[in-house]
């Protein structure tokens, strides 16, 4: 995985921050509802504790990026195409 040409550290593969990273490449550009990922990553959690986990996730793994790479609008989050390339899109 690299950001900017470079290899990325520190992202632990085993992370929940890893583990959006890759429903988010995953679901393409158009990314998916912030409750559906919450769902998907914590099944069962619902509410306040839903919302404050995919927020948290979300933020940690923004650090990670250039600004503006991960978006959530509307209700959604996704890799903006714009900003980052995914290899795996191009084909």
């Amino acid at each position: 995985l690299e950001c900017q040409g470079s290899p990325m550290q520190g992202l632990n593969e085993s992370s929940r921050q890893s583990e959006l990273l890759q429903l988010l490449i995953d679901l393409g550009p158009r990314g998916e509802l912030q409750v559906s990922l919450a769902d998907r990553i914590w099944p069962g959690s619902t509410g306040k504790t839903a919302r404050t986990s995919i927020q948290t996730t979300l933020n940690r793994l923004r650090g990670f990026f250039p600004k503006h790479a991960i978006v959530s609008r509307d209700g959604r989050i996704f890799l903006d195409d714009k900003v980052a390339f995914v290899d795996v899109w191009a084909l």
